[in-house]
């Protein structure tokens, strides 16, 4: 029987995930520092708001409230579209990180 093996999470390769994956439409203004700034923002929002309880797996984030943090924290420097495309690419990349 083979070992399955878990990737661990990695910012660096999130960030790359996400640059790599994101609609032109979204990409100005985006760059590794900004991308890493919103996932540390999502993960605020998250932990902020008790979502990143194991015990209550099946509380799920409001995404207007979430998308109102990140837009706060960046100034709203991007839109609502953009930064809902860049949390569903680190979503994307977490999920295949997790597919062993």
């Amino acid at each position: 029987m083979a070992d399955l093996e878990m990737t661990d999470f990695s910012e660096d390769a999130a960030v790359e995930f996400v640059l790599q994956h994101l609609p032109e439409e979204f990409k100005d203004g985006m760059n590794r520092s900004t991308v890493l700034d919103i996932i540390i923002y999502l993960y605020d929002y998250f932990e902020n708001n008790g979502l990143l309880d194991l015990s209550d797996m099946e509380s799920e984030a409001d995404e207007e409230k979430m998308i109102d943090y990140i837009m706060k924290r960046t100034r709203r420097q991007f839109s609502p579209e953009a930064l809902l495309a860049v949390i569903k690419l680190e979503d994307e990349y977490e999920n295949s990180i997790n597919d062993f």
